[in-house]
This record gives C-alpha cells, structure tokens and sequence, in this order.
C-alpha cells in the first residue's frame, strides 16, 4: 500500500493541477460563442470606427452598416420589390436591427471573431487615441477578492496548525482551486474542507481516526453539502472540487506512509502515540479561532458576490447587451424561426390569395410555364411552411454574400436547438438562486458545528 500512495499521489497531483488549469473558469463578459463584441457610443462616426477596422487588419465585422436584405433573390425580382409593401417583412428587418444596439440605444454594437481579438485590442486602442470611448464585452475583471482570501484562510490555519507539512500537503489544492475558480460556492466549499484537513492534519498518526470520522453525522453532511454546493456553479468546477478532495486524502495518506517509512529506515525505535482521537483536541486547541474567522471570511465572500461583485466591474458591466441564450426570449430581438417566418412572407407573398387566410399561411402555388410543342403551358409548384422548410432556409444561411447578423446567430446554435436571445449584462458574476441557498446553508451549517464543538466540553470533541 505504501508504494501505491508513492505512485497515485503524485500522478493525481499533477492530473488535478492540469485539469484545474485547462478547464479553469471566471467570470467572463462573453455573450457570444466565437465572438467579441465592440461597443462605442452612438454618436461616434460609424465611417471612423470602420477606418480603424480596416487599419489594425480586421475584416470580419458584422455591424449594422454591413447589412442587407438577407436573401438570395435578386435586387430586381418580384419577390425583393414587394417587401415594402408587406409589413410583417418589415418588422422583421426593424428588430434586427436591435442587435446592434444596446438596450438603451446608447451604443453601437460591432461582432468580431475571437480569431482577431489580437486585432481587435490594437483597433480598441486605436478608437481612443481617435477620441472614441471604446471597449469590449471580454473585458471581465478577474474577482481578486475571492483567491485573496482563499490564501488568507490558509496561511492562518497553517499558522495554527499542529503538522503544518500534512496540513499545506493535503489543502494548498484547495487554494489553487479557488484560484482557477473564484466562484462564491469554490471558496465557501474550500473554507470547509480547509477546515476538515486542519482537523485531521493533527490526529493522523492516533488510533480510531477513521471510527472517529464515520461517527460524525454533521460532518459528512456538511461535506456532501460542499460538494454539492461546487456542482451548483458547473458541472466542470463540481468535478475539478471532487479531484480536489481525492488528491487531498492521497496527500495524508501519502504524508502518512512516507513519514512511517523515514521512521523504520531511522531507527528501530518506533514511537507510538498512546492517546486516541478521542481524547485529543481536534483543532490543536484552537477551534475558538478558526471557525469565527471562516465564518467571517465566507460571510464577506458571501455579501461581496452577492451584493457588491458588480461594483469592481468596468462601465460596460453596466450596460445589457444582445446575448445569444438567455433564461427567456425578449420579443425586440429575431431568431433563426423569425428569419425562416420573413423567407417565407418574401417568397410567399407575391403568390399568395390574398382573399384565403389559411392559403395564406399554409402553402403557395408558385406558377411556372414551360413552351410544349410550340405552347406555352403554366404548371405550378407548391411549397409549405413546415420543418423542412425551416431547416432548408437556415442552411441557406451560410450562402449569404455578407457578413450577416443570421451567420453569427445560426453559428451560436448547438445540436440543431434555436438560440433564446435576449438582453443580459455584458460582465456580470453569474449566482443562481440555488447557489445562493446553499452557501447559505453551508454558512447555518457551520455556525451551528462551532457552537457545538467550541462550547461542549472545552472543544476537545
């Protein structure tokens, strides 16, 4: 078993270190799959923010200028000539328009390929020193706060600490956890098992550790409720926490096998510590002062997240701007059902009995001729406003000669599902309601154990 630990512990170690750094997440002001988006005020000359474009080397842009009719029709056939006259067409058009704006209308929006966000930062630069007050929705700042006093909390129980090597050994993954994921969950559920490896770092070596752990209902529960809580940010932060908590158990177990085998390499003398879990203090006497300052730390982590993270962003947090998939569809901003619904009105409605509502809707007799034995002869092909439909005009989508605001909406799609658009804050430090309520908890939680263990007889249980 030695040797096992000898080999896991470090080969988990480095796994969990670069799994933690490939799939690290922040808090990012990214509202669109494979783009950025530039934003300037309004009155700011659209010809000047193009010129900086086109001098730092951009050419994918997708803005408002760069728009046209989104068909593949000619510009002099009966089907383009008769939009003006058919308003729902129209409306169509309007909304789109909406993507370039923010919701108050007070900038104007630009979509740029992440592929050219080298660019895009010389173009940034380039807008200001034109006068234009310029920026971008990835410009996220990382919330400092929450690693700050990740390390805070371990260097003071490192201070306190009895083993300190068993102690840094099995929790400084828990720091750079917080560090790769600087969520309010990360640091509440780091703060607890912080807390547990501080417990067990000095009763390691004693006799009844493992009977001692299994006995202690509000601990395991408490643990659960951590793990749990780091699943309610991500799938990814939840699964990179259990790495975490395993990698932390190998290091003690790893401490513990290699600090066994020093000793009967030493000497034949092999000192035993006589007293139990049982009868020694679990936080080297100390748990007066590690749960009131945890309690604190998270309780600030807690109200910072939740009521003031906003306020260490930059102007453009503040403002709403289109984003691709949000909790429910705002009606000002068009889908890629919108668009199938405006192909069929400029394809239909030349065609269309205008007297039959349901022919209307339903399908459309599109008339053909043909010359047969000298005779010009009218057929008709029908066509129908369903799924098939749908699916042939998104494809087409791809095949517009422009840079067209339906190319960036259609490449935000996943497994066929339409995108929800809406307006959301461009930097904003995503908390559910439900990760909310189990930090909370986890905060109830651990008020209620410290009470328990600091005032019952001398905190030695």
């Amino acid at each position: 078993m030695k040797k096992v630990s000898f080999v896991l512990f470090p080969l988990l170690l480095v796994i969990t270190l670069v799994a933690m750094v490939i799939f690290r997440s922040v808090p990012s002001g990214k509202l669109w799959k494979g783009y950025s988006v530039l934003y300037v005020p309004v009155e700011d000359s659209d010809e000047t923010v193009l010129s900086c474009f086109a001098q730092t080397g951009i050419e994918n842009v997708t803005c408002l200028s760069g728009q046209y009719l989104p068909v593949l029709y000619k510009a002099h056939s009966v089907e383009v000539s008769m939009i003006p006259f058919n308003p729902e067409a129209t409306q169509y058009l309007n909304d789109r328009e909406n993507y370039f704006y923010d919701k108050s209308g007070n900038y104007r929006l630009y979509y740029i390929p992440v592929s050219e966000k080298n660019e895009l930062s010389n173009c940034v630069n380039l807008l200001r020193e034109n006068g234009i007050d310029a920026g971008v929705d990835l410009s996220a700042p990382y919330p400092w706060i929450i690693p700050v006093l990740s390390v805070l909390f371990f260097l003071i129980l490192l201070f306190l600490a009895a083993d300190k090597i068993a102690f840094s050994l099995s929790t400084f993954v828990f720091v750079l956890f917080t560090l790769c994921f600087p969520f309010l969950t990360s640091v509440s559920s780091s703060f607890i098992f912080m807390i547990y490896f501080f417990s067990i770092s000095s009763l390691i070596f004693r006799r009844g550790l493992i009977d001692y752990i299994s006995k202690r209902i509000l601990v395991i529960f408490l643990g659960i409720l951590s793990v749990i809580s780091s699943f309610t940010q991500s799938v990814m932060c939840g699964f990179m926490f259990l790495l975490c908590c395993i990698t932390a158990v190998l290091a003690l177990i790893f401490y513990y096998d290699s600090k066994k085998l020093f000793e009967e390499r030493k000497s034949d003398f092999r000192p035993v510590l006589i007293r139990s879990v049982y009868f020694v203090p679990k936080f080297n006497g100390s748990e007066r002062v590690v749960f009131p300052i945890s309690l604190l730390l998270t309780v600030i982590c807690f109200t910072v997240c939740v009521f003031f993270m906003d306020s260490f962003s930059t102007k453009i947090s503040k403002l709403s701007l289109p984003s691709a998939n949000v909790s429910s569809k705002d009606q000002n901003l068009t889908d890629l059902e919108d668009y199938a619904r405006w192909q069929w009105e400029v394809q239909s409605f030349p065609y269309r009995n205008i007297n039959i509502e349901s022919d209307a809707k339903s399908y459309v007799k599109f008339p053909r001729y043909s010359e047969v034995n000298g005779k010009i002869i009218e057929n008709y092909d029908i066509a129908s406003f369903n799924e098939s439909y749908i699916l042939n005009t998104t494809e087409e989508i791809n095949e517009l000669p422009f840079n067209a605001m339906e190319k960036v909406l259609l490449s935000q799609c996943e497994d066929g599902k339409n995108i929800t658009p809406g307006f959301t804050v461009s930097v904003s430090y995503q908390l559910s309601i439900f990760s909310i309520i189990m930090v909370a908890v986890q905060i109830l939680v651990l008020a209620v154990y410290f009470v328990k263990i600091a005032f019952s007889r001398g905190g030695r249980r």
